[in-house]
C-alpha cells in the first residue's frame, strides 16, 4: 500500500483525499510487519463511530493445537434468523477482528442478522492451510449451533478469497451456506491481467509488489497456489455454489480476476449479482461515513445477505 501519486487515476474525490495523506509512503512489503499491522490497524483511526448494537460477544472456538478467536454482533434482541460469517481482508498477513470491528457492526443493523467475525490465524507465521483451517471450523460450528439457520459467508479481498474456497467447501460437505458475499476477492495468482498493469505500480492502496508478498506469506511454496482451495478460479465445478454478490472497484489491481470468477460462476449456472464502482480503490468498503460509494456498497451487500439468508 503505497501513494505516491494520487491524480493519476480519476477515482472519487473523497478518495483522493484519502490517498494525498499517505502520498509517499513506502508499500506495506517494504516494512517492518509489525508496522505494516499498526499502518492497517491505524485506519480505523479515520472513521466515524459504528452504530450501537444489542450485544457484541468474543468468544474462542477449540480447534488443535489452539483456538480460532470469533467476535459476535447481535443488531437487536430479536435479530432476525440467519448468520453471516465474515472473513476480514489484508493479504492473510494483516488485520483482525479489531480492525473490521465496525463494518461488522454497520452490516449487522443495516442487514437486521447476526454477524460472526473470525480472527483466523494469520500469515507469515501461520501460513496455509491455517487460515483456511480455521474458516472452515468457524463455519462448521455455526452450523452445529443454529441448526436450520441459512448462512452467508463473506469478506473483502484475502477474506473473500477464504469466504468463496469456503463456500465450495460448504458445498462438498452439504453445509447450509446460502449466499456468499465476495467484496473485490483474491481469486488466484496470475497478475498478467490488464488490471495488474493499469493499477499495480505506485499510487492507489495496493501494489503489484504488495500483492506479491502477501502470497508469499500465505503459501510461501508456489507449487500449492494452483489449488482449488487457494484460487479458486481454478475449481473444476462450481455448480454447488450458492448465489453470489461481487463487489468491484474499477482501481484495483483484483478487478479482472473478480470479473472473471463472476464469469465462470454464471457458466457454471449460478446466480451472480455483480456491483461495480467505477471511481473506487482496493480497500474502500470499510470507509463508511468518509465515502460515499461505501455506504453504497454496505447498502448492496446488506440487502442481498437479506434476500440470501431468507433462503431455506
Amino acid at each position: 500500500m503505497t501513494s505516491t501519486r494520487p491524480a493519476r487515476w480519476p477515482v472519487d474525490p473523497q478518495i483522493r483525499r484519502l490517498l494525498e495523506q499517505s502520498a509517499g509512503a513506502p508499500g506495506l512489503h517494504q516494512i517492518p510487519l509489525a508496522d505494516a499491522r499498526a499502518r492497517v490497524s491505524a485506519i480505523r483511526g479515520l472513521l466515524p463511530p459504528a452504530p450501537p448494537v444489542h450485544s457484541v460477544r468474543d468468544r474462542v472456538l477449540p480447534r488443535a493445537g489452539g483456538v480460532v478467536p470469533f467476535r459476535t454482533y447481535l443488531p437487536t434482541p430479536s435479530s432476525r434468523r440467519g448468520t453471516i460469517l465474515y472473513f476480514h481482508g489484508g493479504g492473510w498477513t494483516l488485520g483482525g477482528i479489531e480492525d473490521s470491528d465496525g463494518y461488522c457492526r454497520h452490516l449487522a443493523v443495516a442487514s437486521g442478522h447476526r454477524v460472526i467475525s473470525v480472527g483466523y490465524r494469520l500469515a507469515p507465521e501461520h501460513p496455509y492451510p491455517a487460515a483456511l483451517d480455521d474458516a472452515r471450523a468457524a463455519l462448521e460450528w455455526v452450523a452445529r449451533e443454529c441448526p436450520g439457520d441459512s448462512i452467508v459467508l463473506g469478506g473483502d479481498s484475502a477474506g473473500g478469497n477464504l469466504a468463496t474456497v469456503t463456500t465450495l467447501y460448504a458445498g462438498d460437505q452439504g453445509l447450509p451456506v446460502t449466499g456468499q458475499v465476495l467484496i473485490y476477492p483474491v481469486v488466484d495468482t496470475d497478475d498478467s491481467r490488464d488490471s495488474f498493469a493499469e493499477f499495480g505500480g505506485p499510487g492507489l492502496l495496493m501494489t503489484e509488489a504488495d500483492m506479491a508478498w502477501f502470497w508469499d506469506n500465505y503459501a510461501p511454496d508456489p507449487a500449492v497456489r494452483s489449488r482449488a482451495e487457494i484460487s479458486p478460479l481454478h475449481a473444476p465445478d462450481l455448480r454447488r455454489s450458492p448465489s453470489t454478490l461481487l463487489v468491484v472497484a474499477e482501481h484495483d489491481i483484483l478487478r479482472d480476476g473478480a470479473l472473471e470468477y463472476a464469469a465462470m460462476l454464471a457458466t457454471h449456472g449460478v446466480e451472480v449479482r455483480i456491483k461495480r464502482y467505477p471511481n473506487m480503490i482496493h480497500g474502500f468498503a470499510p470507509l463508511i461515513g468518509l465515502v460515499d460509494d461505501a455506504d453504497d456498497a454496505l447498502t448492496e451487500v446488506a440487502d442481498y445477505c437479506r434476500d440470501a439468508l431468507a433462503r431455506r
